[in-house]
């Protein structure tokens, strides 16, 4: 038991609690049946009562043990609860910092996920155009999967050599094909305009310009080709894109397949 006392606070309240009686440090001693000097060591702070002589002076000074021996309630209510709160303790710690780690991943892969996948239709005023344009975290997919004019204009029109160039406003996406190479002497037949055009197909993955704002931007499909007057016409295409679908939601209807 002394091991976990406090010999220079116990003696400070046998002092008090001696003067308190108005007893001198003999006076005391002869009471409990000891010498002045054990008393003076006491107080001193030089040893502690043995437990007999610690409830004989809770007798004396008409004091609880505890308070003799200067622990208050709350002392001994931490005392009593150490050892049965430290293991709850622990765990509540351990299961809170669980908590906080799976919250951080998940925050991270939302702020990394969210928002980051969106795909775009094209459109056309002039023709009718299925494609799309498919942007990823990681990857970038335009694709026009076909063309069909539906100006009568060039329904019949013909052509000897042609080639396309898909832009974005003045920047190229995709060529196909330089007209420029063409020759003369080595025309064959006439083709129709309309079934070259019907042809028109397009599939890049990441290896085109950035459309940064795709929905702002201005597309045209140029058709460049050599008449049956061996003369050079274009013929173009303007299509625009609009959002098709964008993972900016928490939750999504589901759907049964």
């Amino acid at each position: 038991m002394k091991e976990f006392l406090d010999s220079v606070k116990i003696g400070e309240n046998i002092r008090e609690l001696r003067v308190q009686k108005n007893w001198s440090q003999e006076e005391l001693a002869s009471k409990l049946f000891i010498s002045r000097k054990a008393v003076s060591k006491w107080e001193n702070g030089q040893g502690v009562p043995s437990i007999d002589l610690i409830l004989a002076m809770s007798n004396l000074f008409e004091v609880s043990v505890e308070k003799l021996l200067g622990k208050t309630e709350n002392d001994e209510k931490a005392k009593n609860e150490t050892p049965v709160m430290a293991p709850y303790r622990l765990t509540r710690i351990f299961i809170t910092s669980i908590i906080i780690v799976i919250l951080f991943f998940l925050f991270v892969y939302w702020a990394t996920t969210f928002n980051k996948f969106r795909v775009y239709s094209i459109y056309s005023t002039n023709a009718q155009i299925t494609g799309n344009y498919v942007v990823a975290k990681h990857r970038r997919i335009f694709n026009i999967n076909s063309v069909k004019v539906s100006d009568n204009n060039i329904a019949n029109r013909k052509y000897y050599d042609a080639d396309y160039q898909i832009m974005m406003n003045d920047e190229l996406i995709l060529g196909s094909g330089d007209i420029s190479t063409f020759k003369r002497e080595e025309v064959q037949d006439l083709k129709i305009l309309s079934n070259y055009i019907n042809d028109i197909s397009a599939y890049i993955i990441d290896d085109l310009p950035n459309l940064a704002n795709p929905i702002k931007n201005d597309y045209s499909i140029k058709i460049k080709y050599i008449d049956e007057n061996y003369e050079e016409q274009s013929y173009v295409i303007k299509f625009k894109m609009n959002e098709f679908f964008a993972n900016n939601q928490i939750f999504y209807e589901n759907y049964d397949i």
